[in-house]
């Protein structure tokens, strides 16, 4: 693959992750140390989220929360978690700036339920 050609009609990005560190944490807490069989738990920020986006011509991509969710059984921090990956996943569909002034600028969105 090579990166975006300007000239292409921009791109919507309909399956995306994203992690916060707090979730990351609460999942090791409860004993998921390799999500989906991988290696480990990847890195993940909006800022190299957008760099990406840039470079392959996305103009939105769409959010949610990374395997396995929200829910590691205890209910109480199953709406605490779910809140904050939903208040993170707020945080990062605020208004980006855009490096190549073609796309809009509010570029993320996100969904999560727990």
């Amino acid at each position: 693959m090579t990166s975006a050609d300007p000239a292409r009609t921009p791109l919507v990005d309909v399956h995306a992750h994203f992690l916060t560190d707090h979730y990351v944490q609460a999942a090791k807490n409860a004993g998921i140390l390799h999500p989906d069989g991988g290696p480990g738990w990847p890195a993940w920020s909006a800022a190299r989220h957008l760099e990406l986006m840039d470079q392959w011509g996305i103009a939105t991509s769409i959010l949610s929360i990374s395997s396995p969710g929200v829910s590691f059984g205890d209910p109480t921090a199953t709406s605490a978690l779910a809140r904050h990956v939903n208040d993170a996943g707020a945080e990062s569909a605020a208004p980006a700036p855009t490096g190549s002034g073609t796309s809009p600028p509010c570029r993320c969105r996100t969904s999560t339920r727990p």
